[in-house]
């Protein structure tokens, strides 16, 4: 029984990545982020390790917003439910999430993951069918665990 609640458990977080927009930036650029929720009162968090999040800061009305660190005011603007990232530099390659309080909870929204639109130089003669395999599965968590849990249900008829 403690298996199929850590199947559960492990479905339960790992479907918090399926709603990743991946944003293709290019370096020195202005980047601006959209969140689906409503004009104002949008919190802001960047990844920096993972699954371990920053606050960027906080939009209070059309005109004004807050910022976590005085340094990430000269980095990051925020109005209404926009993110946009000032000049874009390889540190910037991350996962941002934007967030609404809801009855003093927490409802994370739109998760963006930036990249780089410059494709990466792959020596094709080092890589196998099988790696490149797994790196797809590796980025679908939620498919990788409904697979295992189905997987286990099957075993245990």
């Amino acid at each position: 029984m403690d298996l199929q609640w850590m199947l559960l458990l492990m479905v339960l977080v790992c479907s918090e990545a399926q709603n990743v927009t991946e944003v293709k930036a290019e370096l020195g650029q202005n980047l601006t982020l959209t969140c689906s929720f409503n004009l104002t009162d949008i919190y802001w968090y960047m990844e920096v390790h993972h699954k371990l999040r920053a606050s960027i800061g906080r939009s209070y009305s059309p005109t004004s917003s807050s910022f976590s660190s005085p340094d990430f005011d000269s980095k990051y603007l925020i109005s209404e439910n926009r993110l946009v990232v000032k000049d874009v530099s390889a540190e910037d390659f991350r996962r941002y999430v934007c967030g609404k309080k809801i009855s003093g909870s927490m409802v994370y929204g739109d998760t963006f993951r930036l990249v780089s639109d410059v494709p990466a130089e792959v020596n094709s003669s080092s890589l196998s069918n099988h790696t490149e395999i797994v790196a797809e599965w590796q980025k679908k968590p939620v498919v990788v665990a409904s697979f295992s849990l189905n997987v286990f249900f099957a075993l245990a008829l």
